[in-house]
């Protein structure tokens, strides 16, 4: 799905129909922002990026990216963003990809691990710049009680302003899941 990019007033006059997708769905939804998605040459899979913050969602997320790295032959990089003033020292954090990243995504894919530190969204955008990533394949946990954007703000920001395409893995939160089921 395009998406503009948009924010502040002329988003909320004009809505968007890729964030209501968003909203909806549980399937995962590629998001592009034609404005600034120009690839140049031939178009491929060359490099995937997966942020990860070693939560469910995030597992779902690397399952999805290790699948696609692994269809295209194509490096898949791990990435963790410690933000603020999380604790997490890169040895803990190099520890945790140890046990968290499956061994079947050591085995069948080329692959490296990032850690960085600082703002998520910010981090992830110039992270896929640095490394010319691709795809970008995010989880995202809908939350319909927390507030309207219901994926996240981290998620919301890297979709809108990526430079290219963003891969959203989605699950509804467990009452819904509940719901749905019954």
């Amino acid at each position: 799905m395009g998406t503009h990019g948009r924010r502040g007033i002329r988003r909320a006059i004009l809505g968007s129909v890729t964030e209501y997708v968003l909203r909806e769905t549980d399937i995962p939804v590629i998001t592009v922002n034609p404005a600034l998605f120009a690839p140049e040459g031939a178009i491929g899979i060359r490099t995937v990026l997966c942020p990860v913050n070693f939560t469910a969602i995030a597992r779902e997320a690397l399952a999805q990216a290790s699948a696609i790295a692994e269809s295209f032959a194509a490096q898949l990089v791990v990435m963790h963003v410690c933000e603020g003033s999380e604790p997490r020292l890169f040895s803990d954090v190099q520890n945790q990809f140890g046990i968290w990243v499956d061994p079947q995504v050591r085995a069948n894919t080329r692959y490296k691990e990032i850690v960085v530190h600082g703002h998520a969204a910010e981090q992830v955008l110039a992270v896929a710049d640095q490394i010319d990533a691709d795809l970008v394949v995010i989880g995202a946990q809908h939350n319909r009680f927390a507030d309207a954007t219901v994926i996240g703000s981290t998620t919301e920001k890297i979709s809108r302003f990526a430079k290219r395409a963003v891969m959203t893995v989605i699950r509804k939160p467990l009452a819904s899941q509940a719901t749905a089921a019954a």
